[in-house]
């Protein structure tokens, strides 16, 4: 939908610099072709009243003769507009009076021509002078003005056309995601909350029947909390864009510490020996907020699918992140799937969840332009590695300063 609608505004948005650059060419070429226009009769005016101006006997106009000069492109009528003389170029012409100002064509070159009356004594016209001189073919020109001006308002709308599209894209990048994301939404919220709710249908209505319903109830409310949590992670994921970001200096050397803290007790519970090799003052530019969620993620599921006894490592380096694990594995197909949407992996791996945690991950990984990547195997354990892109912050003399610990020995 909003591909065709940046495809619609680029063609209205083109079409209406088309349409206005060709009134605004069009206009110009009409009015510079009336200003020569203009200019021509002046001159032939001036040409012809200088010719009357010198004739001796104006109220004998049948014993006048014209110059030499002005002989082949003029012509004579007396008071009664009967052609008395006409020049070369007025050969074959029709000898009735046009008062207005006309074209002729003569030989292959067009001549403006135009009638002056002639005056002897008084306000009575003697007779009329026709006169006219050589102009440059202006219909020509006036065709290829309009030629070129629709050629160059072809050109600038074709232009604007693709530059629209290219500047859409960007500026509507963040709706266009928000789109997409609410489309996904849409289509997960169909497919995925459906087993819940007929679930929840299913109990209550054994509730109604039932002579102790108690049980059936907390069935219902257990699926509702369900659905409720699945919403408020489908939502997170459509949230997640590029223009919802609040990046700053975040030191990520820190939010690892307290995440680490924050798992120190299931750590010990569970005999899982977690190792630190931490560089301080790890400095990134990113949304501090999104990045606890990545490194909580990768945490949660390293102690998650290691046995109790076994052994998790966390590595911040200024280039990056590692998690690894000596859990159950993965397969490779797997690990192809791993970030896919409500993707659980193997049957070995299956737990409680929506599969949607690694899909958020990847999406914040992916808007920090940053890389994760995955390796396992099955029976071998996990690794999973974060890499950071940009330049590190990482402070000159804490780049080799790395504290090694453990959680639980």
């Amino acid at each position: 939908m909003l591909p065709e609608l940046r495809k619609r505004v680029s063609i209205g948005f083109s079409l209406a610099i088309f349409v206005l650059l060709m009134l605004q060419g069009t206009f110009c070429i009409f009015r510079d072709y009336n200003d020569q226009i203009k200019s021509t009769d002046s001159f032939v005016e001036a040409d012809a009243k200088t010719v009357i101006a010198d004739m001796e006997e104006p109220e004998h106009l049948a014993r006048i003769t014209l110059p030499t000069i002005a002989q082949q492109r003029s012509r004579l009528f007396d008071a009664e507009k009967k052609l008395l003389y006409a020049g070369t170029i007025f050969v074959g012409e029709t000898p009735i009076l046009e008062e207005n100002p006309w074209f002729l064509s003569y030989n292959n070159n067009t001549y403006r021509i135009i009638t002056l009356p002639i005056y002897a004594n008084g306000d009575i016209a003697q007779g009329y002078l026709q006169m006219g001189t050589p102009v440059v073919a202006l219909s020509d020109r006036l065709q290829i003005g309009l030629t070129r001006t629709l050629l160059y308002a072809l050109l600038i709308s074709i232009g604007t056309f693709f530059l629209g599209l290219l500047f859409q894209k960007k500026s509507l990048r963040p709706a266009y995601e928000m789109f997409e994301h609410l489309e996904q939404f849409s289509q997960d919220v169909n497919h995925e909350l459906k087993t819940p709710l007929a679930s929840a249908r299913s109990s209550l209505e054994l509730a109604t029947n039932s002579t102790d319903p108690k049980q059936h109830i907390i069935n219902a409310m257990q699926e509702i909390d369900s659905m409720d949590a699945l919403t408020d992670k489908l939502v997170q994921l459509t949230t997640l864009t590029e223009g919802s970001l609040q990046k700053g200096l975040v030191n990520i050397s820190l939010l690892l510490r307290d995440v680490l803290d924050s798992f120190r007790g299931e750590c010990e519970q569970r005999n899982i020996t977690c190792t630190q090799e931490v560089a301080s003052n790890i400095i990134r530019i990113a949304d501090d907020s999104l990045v606890l969620v990545v490194l909580r993620n990768l945490i949660h599921n390293a102690i998650k699918f290691t046995p109790e006894g076994g052994h998790i490592f966390v590595t911040l380096t200024p280039n990056y992140f590692t998690v690894r694990d000596t859990g159950i594995g993965m397969s490779p197909d797997t690990i192809e799937q791993i970030f896919n949407r409500f993707f659980k992996g193997d049957p070995s791996r299956s737990s409680e969840g929506f599969g949607l945690g690694l899909t958020i991950l990847k999406r914040i990984v992916d808007l920090h332009k940053w890389q994760i990547s995955v390796r396992s195997a099955p029976g071998m354990g996990s690794t999973f590695t974060l890499w950071f892109s940009g330049e590190s912050r990482t402070h000159p003399h804490d780049q080799h300063n790395q504290e090694v610990h453990t959680l639980q020995t």
